[in-house]
């Protein structure tokens, strides 16, 4: 015959999930984005506009520049990508 104990139990973790996955938390609204302050879109020097999906984040560098063109962060390959389009004035 097996000890049983009724009641609490130290090892019981109560799991949550979102179920609902057409309104999600504040803090997955961008699942795609490491940092919510990137904006879906950012703009090589010609003006190409690119999207961020398109970018590995962890590539892209950490600390912003600013130049005559405007402000920037640099990726790993030397790339400049700006927050704003560089070219319109």
């Amino acid at each position: 015959m097996a000890f049983k104990m009724s009641g609490y139990s130290a090892f019981h973790k109560e799991t949550k999930y979102v179920d609902d996955k057409t309104n999600p938390p504040k803090e997955q609204e961008n699942p795609g984005h490491n940092n919510p302050d990137t904006p879906d879109f950012l703009y090589k020097a010609d003006g190409t506009k690119v999207s961020i999906a398109n970018i590995d984040e962890g590539e892209l560098g950490t600390t912003t520049h600013t130049d005559s063109k405007g402000k920037h962060a640099v990726y790993s390959d030397g790339t400049k990508y700006y927050f704003s389009n560089p070219t319109s004035e």
